[in-house]
């Protein structure tokens, strides 16, 4: 009897969480963006720390690294992601749009030439929300400054938020060491 009160007191402490401590977050994400097809760009996995800054370089293996991302950067991209209402959102394979509503016909406005893309996948408490933007403005990949005067600005709150997101998390990526050393772009879009 001893014994199995033991070993049961043994499995409390081992499953039951210590004051002042909580369980990690179940929170990932994976994006792909960049200019032309999909499976061309540029992507990054914080589940796996995969970071790939061109799938189509003549030597892949030279443009592929790991990108780890510390606790603090995770809790503030999960922060940014439980503004967004993904139920706003239409899920891949349709197209959605933060900077302008669809019409009638359920078309948005064609921004940019070449076609520029996003697709987000965000994985939360047992949840994946999955995301495709085709044919976007500059605006959704690169931070306000850097863009042109003539990009919209989002839509919505809630294209706010999911832009918000969006920046930090290609920020992050492009801020890192592990981006910037490797090696340019083989082809480059104006």
């Amino acid at each position: 009897m001893k014994r199995t009160v033991l070993a049961f007191l043994c499995l409390l402490l081992v499953l039951a969480p210590f004051p002042g401590c909580s369980r990690e977050p179940d929170f990932s994400f994976s994006v792909r963006w960049g200019v032309s097809a999909p499976g061309e760009g540029s992507s990054y996995d914080s589940r796996t720390g995969i970071l790939v800054k061109t799938a189509n370089a003549s030597d892949p293996a030279k443009f592929r690294t790991r990108l780890k991302l510390d606790r603090r950067e995770l809790d503030e991209l999960a922060r940014l992601a439980e503004a967004i209402d993904f139920s706003g959102i239409p899920e891949a394979p349709e197209n959605y749009d933060p900077y302008s509503p669809v019409n009638e016909k359920g078309e948005t406005r064609a921004w940019s030439t070449p076609k520029m893309f996003l697709e987000l996948t965000v994985r939360s408490e047992g949840r994946e929300h999955h995301v495709r933007c085709f044919g976007i403005p500059p605006a959704l990949l690169y931070p306000r400054e850097e863009i042109s005067e003539r990009d919209p600005p989002p839509a919505d709150e809630n294209a706010g938020a999911f832009e918000t997101f969006v920046h930090r998390v290609l920020g992050t990526v492009f801020d890192s060491e592990e981006w910037q050393s490797l090696p340019p772009f083989e082809v480059l879009y104006e």
